[in-house]
């Protein structure tokens, strides 16, 4: 029993021991296990934040080196490319690309730069859209997209698939989302939380150089635009001011100084209100005033008088520079120098008066054939009752009188040949009219009943006489010419009309207030509509070859408007024409009572040196100077009289001298005896002052002539005229 006991005790022994063996193995082999998984864990997680570390340091530096490359960029282009680049050669990425969204919003999206890394073993793009869908869904969230790619490889590699990633980033500026950045990877789960928020950043400011690019390109452009606008209104022909809303002067360019005369450096700084009447003339001021208050456009013309004494006509458009709210932030004067339009003006109406005048000669042949006829026959009878001792006042009275119509009608001839253009003058229209019908009179043919209408004698414009002349006398001659010769009638009639607002509105060139309106009346063929709508056109013409030149009308319509009026046609076929010219009326001025003759001319007992090269004119002036009582030395020329003056030069009075005279003229003639006696009084007479009145009557005042004549003179006028130099009148 002892021995069993003894031997159950071993065994027992034997057993703990072999469980404790047990325990410890087991004890060791699960701490190697727990010591193996916690050394793999912690192999993990350092692998982990490795990698986490790694995609945070690529992320870094994608972003350290794109903000590097926004500093430098110099395009849109350049730099999203240059990005793209980085994100892969620098950031380590598989690929990188930048998505637009098309003019219709997140719809469809454009691809704008790219690039790739060649280094990988990949034999295919990671995914075939090429990030296209998540760049559309970033653009239309707003927010970033990440999400896992599984791609299958190639042949040879069929079961063999890998994962990567991909990250579609929102590029957003003031105006909302607009492109997106599209990053892959080539591992799975590639972006966590910190790398999103770099890039998210690196987007940010992806979107950020994009805008300021945008901004810099559009300010070069701007720039460019600028500098070229500018370019061209330095070299633009027509002169240009700009001042702003205070009436600070801006800018004026080259051409405004060209046509002024004025240095442009003294006028930019000064206020358009102090000086736009010294640039542009005094009534440019009270258009300022206007435009400025109303702010519209006005266009104007203008006479500028130069520094060096000339005078430029120019047209002004005058009107208010908007930004796109609407707001006036400047004003613009544009300034066209008119003066090689006027030029050629001036010689188209010169040439159709001349075409008129050759209308018009065969009508005025015959009438001064009349007159010299009368002159002729009245003469000899006269001279025939001398040689017989009879005296026949009434001969010599009708001589008188056609001499008189003779000179009458040689005044309508220059007045309405003038050439130039007469400065404007407010005057009364009637005479006007009765003047050119005593012209058409001559010329028409007798078939026409010629009627003129007179219903306001006093009806006053602001006209130049000689223009008006010629609108008459064309509208006349093209209301004959409409008759073809056979009888009819032709009316001419001037009144005073006032349009009202209804009626000028339907015309172009007339606005509502009073006007002179002088009708023109025929009983011709008439004109259809077709005609009517051309008959301004310059060179058209109804007239048979070699009859007109079409200048006629276009010539009237360019006067008339130019004096501020308008031309109304009414016209049937077979029941003739009506032209109305429409002319603003101006306000009644007082004029100088006409002189009238009180008795007979008066005379004298001067002493008086007359000087002409015409021997007939010096015989019958001498002889008439001596029965007005005068002691009278005449001479043939200009030469001779300064011999005669110099050898006793206190021995005349007065001298009475012609312009036009071979060797030495009137004015050339006075100057030397000026210098030998500078205080006798001179009078001088001319035969050509219509061709160039005001250069002959300057010259004549700058020689110290008291009166300048108009040949012919007769024995009231040249009394009279003697008179007032001798008492010092003039």
């Amino acid at each position: 029993m002892t021995y069993a006991l003894i031997g159950t005790s071993f065994k027992g022994q034997q057993s703990a021991v072999w469980l404790t063996v047990l325990n410890g193995v087991l004890l060791i082999g699960v701490s190697s296990a727990l010591l193996f998984l916690l050394i793999r864990r912690r192999e993990a997680t350092i692998t982990r934040s490795q990698e986490s570390l790694r995609r945070t340091n690529r992320a870094l530096a994608t972003l350290s080196e794109c903000d590097h490359t926004l500093l430098h960029a110099a395009d849109e282009q350049g730099f999203v490319s240059d990005v793209c680049r980085v994100a892969v050669e620098h950031g380590g990425y598989r690929q990188a690309w930048v998505w637009f969204a098309e003019a219709d919003g997140v719809a469809s999206v454009r691809p704008v730069a790219s690039w790739d890394n060649k280094a990988t073993k990949m034999k295919t793009l990671p995914d075939p859209d090429m990030g296209q869908g998540a760049a559309r869904e970033a653009l239309s969230t707003g927010f970033p997209v990440v999400r896992n790619i599984n791609a299958r490889l190639g042949a040879g590699e069929l079961f063999k698939r890998i994962a990567s990633a991909v990250i579609a980033l929102p590029l957003s500026g003031d105006d909302g989302t607009f492109g997106a950045l599209v990053i892959y990877a080539d591992e799975a789960d590639a972006f966590d939380p910190e790398e999103v928020d770099l890039l998210q950043k690196l987007a940010g400011n992806l979107a950020y150089g994009i805008a300021t690019l945008r901004i810099q390109a559009e300010k070069n452009q701007f720039e460019q635009q600028h500098a070229v606008l500018a370019a061209v209104i330095d070299q633009f022909m027509q002169g240009v001011i700009l001042f702003a809303p205070d009436g600070a002067i801006s800018y004026v360019n080259p051409a405004f100084e060209r046509i002024n005369g004025a240095d442009r450096a003294t006028i930019i700084g000064e206020s358009i209100h102090n000086c736009g009447g010294a640039l542009l003339g005094a009534p440019f001021v009270q258009t300022l005033k206007d435009v400025v208050a109303q702010s519209t456009t006005h266009t104007g013309r203008y006479v500028i008088a130069r520094n060096d004494g000339s005078i430029v006509d120019v047209e002004a458009v005058l009107s208010p520079v908007r930004e796109s709210s609407g707001t006036v932030v400047s004003y613009a004067v544009i300034v066209r120098d008119l003066t090689p339009e006027i030029q050629l003006e001036n010689q188209l109406r010169h040439a159709q008066k001349m075409e008129a005048v050759g209308t018009l000669a065969g009508g005025i042949a015959h009438d001064f054939n009349n007159i010299l006829g009368a002159i002729i026959i009245s003469s000899e009878l006269a001279l025939d009752d001398a040689k017989e001792g009879i005296t026949n006042q009434e001969l010599l009275e009708i001589v008188l009188n056609a001499a008189e119509r003779g000179r009458n009608l040689v005044t309508q001839i220059l007045a309405f040949s003038r050439q130039g253009e007469q400065k404007r003058q407010t005057v009364r229209l009637s005479p006007i009219v009765k003047e050119c019908l005593k012209l058409l009179r001559a010329s028409l043919p007798t078939t026409i009943d010629i009627r003129p209408a007179i219903r306001s004698e006093e009806a006053m414009a602001l006209v130049d006489p000689t223009q008006i002349h010629q609108v008459i006398v064309n509208l006349c001659t093209n209301a004959a010419h409409a008759m073809h010769g056979k009888v009819g009638v032709l009316e001419i009639s001037l009144s005073d009309v006032t349009l009202q607002e209804d009626v000028a509105g339907t015309h172009p060139d007339l606005h509502a207030g009073p006007y002179v309106e002088l009708s023109v009346k025929d009983t011709g063929h008439g004109m259809g509509s077709e005609v009517l709508e051309r008959i301004f056109d310059p060179f058209f013409t109804t007239k048979e070859q070699g009859r007109g030149t079409g200048l006629g009308l276009p010539v009237v319509y360019g006067i008339v408007k130019d004096h501020g009026g308008g031309i109304v046609v009414e016209s049937e076929p077979g029941k003739g024409t009506t032209v109305r010219v429409l002319i603003p009326r101006a306000e009644p001025i007082e004029e100088p009572p006409e002189a009238v003759p009180d008795g007979l001319p008066p005379g004298g007992s001067e002493r008086i040196l007359y000087v002409d090269d015409e021997e007939d004119l010096v015989a019958t002036t001498g002889e008439m100077l001596r029965r007005l009582g005068y002691e009278v030395v005449a001479t043939t020329g200009g030469v001779e009289a300064l011999k005669l003056f110099t050898a006793h030069p206190g021995n005349f009075d007065l001298i009475i001298t012609d312009q036009t005279m071979p060797l030495l003229t009137g004015t050339e003639l006075i100057r030397e005896i000026r210098l030998l006696r500078p205080d006798v009084p001179v009078l001088l007479c001319s035969g050509f002052m219509d061709e160039d009145e005001d250069a002959i009557c300057e010259e004549a005042r700058a020689a110290g002539i008291a009166e300048v004549l108009r040949k012919p003179v007769d024995r009231d006028e040249m009394a009279r005229a003697i008179r007032r130099v001798m008492n010092g009148s003039v």
